[in-house]
């Protein structure tokens, strides 16, 4: 298991995201703007796991969905009202091993390759999954 490495962890209330996604998602809890602010430091990326409960406060390993995404963090932008929209770009499924706290909530992951994805058809993937976002919402 040397392929397991350590992201700062953003839990999502009723959002699940896929990989290849570009989406906003706003954030106040201060553990989550303290990841982002980690994440940007580091320049590392953020693992985003959807919460089994949306109305758990402070969520732990066994209050997750095991599986998420590792995305990168395109842009920032601070709210009037103290939260913050990020914009992030989905890159690769991952599987979540361990949750932990610091400041903010940290992972232990693996990402889990996907055996037939195809690199040639990204576009066309991105468009089947903004054509479900879009339906769905």
């Amino acid at each position: 298991m040397d392929d397991i490495k350590s992201f700062p962890l953003l839990p999502l209330r009723d959002t699940v995201v896929f990989p290849f996604q570009t989406l906003l998602l706003y954030f106040g809890r201060e553990k989550s703007k303290k990841a982002i602010e980690n994440a940007i430091e580091e320049d590392l990326p953020v693992i985003l796991a959807t919460q089994i409960d949306p109305k758990i406060e402070n969520p732990e390993f066994e209050d997750l969905y095991h599986y998420g995404v590792l995305a990168s963090i395109n842009q920032v932008y601070n709210l009037t009202d103290g939260s913050i929209k990020v914009k992030f770009k989905a890159r690769d499924k991952v599987k979540i091993f361990e949750v932990y706290e610091k400041e903010y909530l940290r992972a232990n992951i693996k990402v889990v390759k996907e055996n037939s994805y195809d690199f040639k058809r990204e576009k066309e993937i991105e468009a089947l999954i903004r054509n479900i976002n879009e339906n769905f919402q």
